[in-house]
C-alpha cells in the first residue's frame, strides 16, 4: 500500500507538473501501476481483519470518495486551474501512503475492528 501510494501520487505529480506529452504519459503510466494494487490490497485487509463488515466499510468508503472526488476536484479546479485541481489527485494518492502504514500497524496489533 505504501509504495502503491507513493508511486501513484509521485506518478500523477510528474504527469501534471510536466510540459512534456511524453513525460506526463509516462507518469500516468506510474499512476496506473500505482493505483492498480490499491483497491485489491484494501479489500484483502479488509475481509481478513472483519470479514464482511470490513468490506462493506471498505466499499462505502470507495464510493464515498467515488462521489466526493470529482467535484472536488472540480471546484478547485475551477477556484485556480485544472493543474491545482489534479494535484488533489496527487496529495490524497500520498495520503493513501502515509496512512497505510498507521492503519497496518493498527491491525498488527489487534484493534483492526475499529481501524477499517
Amino acid at each position: 500500500m505504501v509504495a502503491s501510494g507513493l508511486l501513484s501520487g509521485v506518478g500523477v505529480l510528474v504527469a501534471v507538473l510536466s510540459h512534456s506529452y511524453f513525460v506526463a504519459t509516462l507518469g500516468y503510466a506510474l499512476t496506473g501501476l500505482g493505483v492498480a494494487n490499491i483497491v485489491p490490497v484494501l479489500y484483502g485487509v479488509a475481509g481478513r481483519a472483519m470479514s464482511g463488515r470490513g468490506i462493506a466499510r471498505v466499499a462505502t468508503l470507495g464510493y464515498m470518495g467515488f462521489l466526493a472526488g470529482p467535484p472536488l476536484i472540480g471546484y478547485v479546479a475551477h477556484a485556480f486551474n485544472l493543474r491545482s485541481g489534479l494535484l488533489v489527485i496527487a496529495v490524497s494518492l500520498l495520503a493513501v501512503a502515509a496512512l497505510a502504514t498507521w492503519l497496518f500497524a493498527r491491525l498488527e496489533r489487534g484493534d483492526g475492528a475499529q481501524a477499517v
